[in-house]
């Protein structure tokens, strides 16, 4: 039954005006940049957003505002309390093939992204960073990472657009920090309120969330 739900969900994000994406999005993006773990991690993984879905900006904006670190220094982090601040790549059709890149040069080296297939400003990788350097850049710094969808419910189920990669992906941290001692990734699902529904239909290898922004309320997970 998600094939059903993930076709009306994309009816009603089309119907939507874009002033109330852009008003909601604001107002998420705000609730989330006051999140205790938001303002305390070391980096912060966001992606960057299609039209008809919470917009992403005003969060980028406020990431690159304020403790923003455009080189990835590891002995910097945690002491000068420096964040990092990554964004998605997918390199294939393949489940497991996205990765995540940081962003050196912030809203700048956003705004100089070609756009993707599906409308989505994406980087361009760089000739010196191989897939498993990007990884060990990302483990031990990525300890949010701020996931798209295009339904969610208030137990922090998320519905995706079918494809796999952020379930993928996030396992993939997660295992991989667990391998360095780390906790794994806090996770968050940001959306307009239209995208909040009953229940989110979902398998048992679906992945919940830590927590559920809109303009309007947080869900947590541990409250459920």
């Amino acid at each position: 039954c998600k094939g059903p739900m993930r076709s009306a969900m994309r009816k009603t994000l089309k119907s939507l005006s874009q002033e109330s994406i852009q008003r909601q999005s604001a107002a998420t993006c705000h609730r989330v940049l006051a999140l205790e773990c938001v303002q305390q991690a070391n980096g912060v993984c966001t992606y960057l957003s299609m039209p008809t879905e919470l917009q992403t900006t005003v969060l980028l904006t406020g990431l690159f505002n304020d403790r923003y670190m455009g080189m990835i220094q590891h002995s910097t982090v945690g002491e000068d309390k420096a964040r990092a601040v990554f964004v998605p790549k997918v390199l294939g059709e393949d489940r497991s093939s996205m990765v995540v890149v940081p962003v050196m040069g912030g809203a700048a080296e956003i705004d100089s992204y070609p756009k993707n297939t599906w409308n989505i400003r994406e980087p361009e990788l760089r000739t010196e960073l191989t897939t498993d350097e990007l990884w060990k850049l990302a483990v031990p710094l990525v300890d949010v990472v701020i996931v798209p969808g295009l339904a969610f419910d208030t137990a922090c189920r998320r519905l995706g657009r079918g494809r796999g990669y952020y379930d993928t992906f996030l396992d993939m941290l997660t295992c991989k920090r667990d391998s360095l001692g780390l906790a794994p990734p806090f996770t968050i699902g940001v959306c307009l309120e239209e995208q909040i529904v009953p229940e989110v239909p979902a398998a048992p290898h679906d992945r919940v969330l830590d927590a559920i922004v809109t303009s309007q309320t947080t869900f947590r997970r541990a409250d459920n």
